[in-house]
């Protein structure tokens, strides 16, 4: 069995929080890190959680993973505006995986 390594961005959310306590429990995870706005409620030795902003997030806060799993996501009405919502839905997660291939941090199969 090999040991595999998982980074989610955005795990506070229903989906995002299903997720990594899926990936902790599973035998084939040695480690998961959750990059989140704010802390978990969830802990578990596999997991590791960087807080960071996601307007500054650099490339030096997504390490090595053989998958990385982006969880963001908003609605208009609580993104406050649709500039926001993009933000959210769309710059954020197109940020993250440029840093993450520029990177090299991924396995890409």
């Amino acid at each position: 069995m090999s040991m595999r390594a998982a980074i989610v961005v955005g795990a506070t959310g229903l989906t995002g929080s299903a997720l990594v306590e899926q990936l902790c429990e599973n035998d084939e995870y040695i480690s998961v890190t959750v990059i989140a706005r704010r802390k978990l409620t969830y802990t578990h030795p596999k997991l590791e959680v960087k807080i960071r902003d996601f307007d500054r997030i650099e490339e030096n806060d997504i390490g090595f993973a053989h998958e990385l799993y982006c969880c963001l996501g908003t609605t208009i009405k609580k993104a406050g505006s649709r500039e926001m919502f993009e933000k959210v839905d769309f710059e954020y997660p197109l940020a993250i995986a440029s840093l993450a291939k520029n990177g090299e941090s991924l396995i890409f199969l």
